[in-house]
C-alpha cells in the first residue's frame, strides 16, 4: 500500500490511515509535535489497558498504590470499619471549636478589663511614632549598592 504524506498529515500505526494533524493529540516529545496514534486509537488503547488492569476503579489504584479495588474495599473493614478515624476527626474538630471559644472569651475579658488601651503586646501607643526600624525607604539591594560604592549618581 503506497501512501503519499502531505504536509500537516501523519500516519497512525494502529488504524493504518494517514490523517490530518487535528486527528492526533499533542506531544511535545515527538518530532512532529503530535501523538503517535490518532485520538480514536489512543482512546481504545487506554480502554484496553484499563481493562487489563481490572477496570476503571482498579486501574488508578493499581498504578498509584499497587492494590486492586477488592483490596481497597477490604481495608476499612480490616481497620475496624474506620470508626476510629471518624471518632478522631470528630474529637479533633470539637477540640478546635473549644479552643476558638476559649480564645474569644479571653479576648473579650481582656478587652473589657482594659478599656481605651491597645491590646497586650501591641507597640502602638497613642501619639507614638511608627515602630519600624527602616525609616529610610531604601530596599536592602539599594542599601547594599550604596555601601559598595555603586549608588545612583
Amino acid at each position: 500500500m503506497e501512501t503519499k504524506f502531505c504536509r500537516g498529515h501523519e500516519w497512525c500505526p494502529d488504524c493504518g490511515e494517514v490523517l490530518p494533524f487535528a486527528s492526533f493529540g499533542r506531544n511535545a516529545a515527538s518530532p512532529t509535535g503530535r501523538a503517535s496514534y490518532c485520538k480514536p486509537c489512543h482512546n481504545s488503547r487506554g480502554r484496553n489497558s484499563e481493562e487489563l488492569a481490572g477496570g476503571a476503579r482498579t486501574h488508578p489504584l493499581k498504578r498509584r498504590y499497587g492494590i486492586t479495588a477488592v483490596e481497597a474495599d477490604a481495608m476499612p473493614e480490616a481497620q475496624g470499619g474506620l470508626q476510629r478515624g471518624v471518632f478522631y476527626l470528630q474529637h479533633h474538630m470539637q477540640q478546635q471549636a473549644i479552643a476558638t471559644l476559649v480564645a474569644a472569651s479571653d479576648a473579650e475579658a481582656d478587652a473589657a478589663s482594659r478599656p481605651g488601651e491597645p491590646p497586650v503586646g501591641s507597640q502602638r501607643r497613642p501619639g507614638a511614632r511608627g515602630t519600624s526600624t527602616r525609616s529610610t525607604g531604601w530596599t536592602s539591594g539599594a542599601r547594599r549598592r550604596e555601601q559598595a560604592g555603586e549608588g545612583d549618581a
